[in-house]
């Protein structure tokens, strides 16, 4: 399926953990956060019963910078 929110639902629906970032974009302004896209909301009625754990990262501009790429470990046989 094409569907984010049906392909984010499958993820979650196969024991696999996801991330979200609820406002849509990394906030780089002196707002503490941005409003929130609806992203969150459809995930969760995807998936009836599904625990979501907020959670506050701290100095990410620090760590990851925007525009960086995050390094995924991997096997390749």
């Amino acid at each position: 399926t094409t569907d984010p929110i049906e392909q984010m639902a499958a993820v979650i629906r196969g024991g696999e953990s996801l991330i979200l970032f609820p406002e849509g974009t990394r906030n780089q302004g002196d707002e503490a956060l941005l409003p929130f896209k609806s992203g969150l909301y459809h995930v969760g009625k995807a998936c009836p019963g599904l625990n979501l754990v907020p959670a506050w990262i701290d100095n990410l501009h620090r760590v990851l910078p925007k525009g960086e790429l995050l390094p995924i470990p991997m096997l390749c046989t």
